[in-house]
């Protein structure tokens, strides 16, 4: 591994899966069920995967799979000046794959502005 502390983003304010600040971030694999023999393994988050609940991640070994964010361990949680893509947005769909930085925590600490 990186020898760099990770958490999870449900450890910290995190924003819902339906908005994504997590593209290029290292992340930890973690609570696979299906898969044990993939959790803590290291890589890079791509952004969002086909399916709106889950990211992309290309793990350091080369392979390419899609998560959900409560099976990620992200070095940082994502604030002040990350890069952001949001998806998934069912309410406002026109403002899917729009990209933008983030401003820091909204009064609704769930969600990022």
């Amino acid at each position: 591994g990186s020898g760099k502390a990770l958490r999870s983003l449900t450890d910290a304010a995190a924003p819902p899966a339906s908005v994504v600040a997590a593209e290029g971030k290292r992340v930890r694999t973690m609570g696979l069920q299906a898969r044990p023999d993939l959790n803590g393994l290291e890589g890079v988050c791509q952004g969002p995967a086909a399916d709106p609940a889950r990211l992309t991640v290309r793990l350091d070994d080369g392979q390419e799979i899609a998560l959900k964010l409560g099976n990620l361990e992200f070095e940082a949680a994502p604030g002040r000046g990350d890069r952001a893509r949001i998806s998934g947005l069912q309410a406002r769909p026109e403002l899917n794959d729009l990209e933008g930085i983030c401003q820091g925590p909204a009064a609704d600490l769930t969600r990022l502005p």
